[in-house]
């Protein structure tokens, strides 16, 4: 049996609004594996399609807005993990790329809006009721504040591999960033109060 990427859209009832399948070329399977919300409403959807990865955006009610393809010119198939969309509506797309035995690479690509929302890009906050972490996006510094008791931040990449880590005090802390390849990364506390997405850029 031939599977497709496959995106449903329910009311806050549960009710069906719209049903959108994606088929590669070579009408292949297709797999879906991350879907975000942003800004006005839009849908962003990334799979594998054709052995590449395969990007739609839909309008709230399920009209294509554009669609992406990409693959490594030298890689024999890379499959995306996650997808983020920014203030500014710039789509983040994350995954893996396979370059031969052993050899499989992060690979993150950025889609650009031509006409950018009006936002102030870095100073996003992420907040819980105990703890605020911002910017994200990401550039050189992540405050970390109203922290209750001192903590360890850890940060992973998408393969779940620590790549930072660093001790933060009670109150208000400022952790330089390392520098690291753009893209999505996951965050959380050793403690178990916040974790989360981070977009280095």
């Amino acid at each position: 049996m031939k599977r497709d990427i496959v995106t449903i859209k329910y009311d806050s009832d549960g009710n069906e609004q719209w049903v959108r399948r994606n088929d590669g070329l070579n009408h292949g399977d297709d797999f879906g594996y991350a879907v975000t919300v942003g800004t006005e409403n839009s849908i962003y959807v990334t799979g594998k399609r054709d052995g590449a990865y395969f990007t739609v955006a839909y309008d709230d009610d399920g009209v294509i807005q554009w669609e992406r393809i990409y693959n490594a010119a030298s890689a024999t198939k890379c499959e995306p993990r996650d997808i983020e969309v920014d203030c500014k509506g710039n789509t983040y797309v994350t995954g893996w790329c396979d370059y031969g035995p052993n050899a499989d690479r992060i690979a993150t690509v950025k889609y650009a809006r031509i006409d950018p929302f009006n936002c102030i890009v870095g100073v996003e906050k992420v907040e819980s009721e105990e703890l605020e972490i911002y910017p994200n996006p990401v550039n050189d510094f992540l405050i970390i504040g109203n922290v209750a008791q001192d903590d360890i931040f850890n940060l992973y990449n998408l393969l779940g591999e620590l790549v930072f880590k660093s001790v933060v005090k009670q109150g208000s802390n400022r952790l330089v960033i390392p520098e690291l390849p753009n893209g999505i990364y996951l965050y959380s506390l050793k403690s178990g109060l916040k974790s989360g997405k981070l977009i280095l850029q």
